[in-house]
């Protein structure tokens, strides 16, 4: 069984691990665990920010992150999502 709950700062060296093996495979992105764990540490307090962690007995698996931005498009706001 899955659990989706909200992340907490125990939770950034597991996150930060996943955010390695992801940015391992995409060209995109660079696996610096520094950048990775500040940027974490950042969304986990900001109040625009949300980060859910995927739990599965006992481990985190997986993780969502969700940011509030202003869409000029929209004129309002919008929310950035990566999964």
């Amino acid at each position: 069984m899955v659990t989706i709950r909200p992340a907490v700062r125990a939770d950034i060296d597991r996150l930060a691990a996943l955010l390695g093996e992801l940015f391992a495979i995409e060209a995109d992105f660079a696996v610096d665990e520094a950048r990775q764990r500040r940027g974490l540490a950042m969304m986990l307090a900001s109040p625009s920010a949300c980060v859910l962690a995927a739990e599965a007995a006992g481990r985190v698996i997986g993780m969502c992150t969700g940011q509030t931005t202003i869409s000029t498009a929209e004129g309002n706001f919008s929310l950035l999502v990566e999964t």
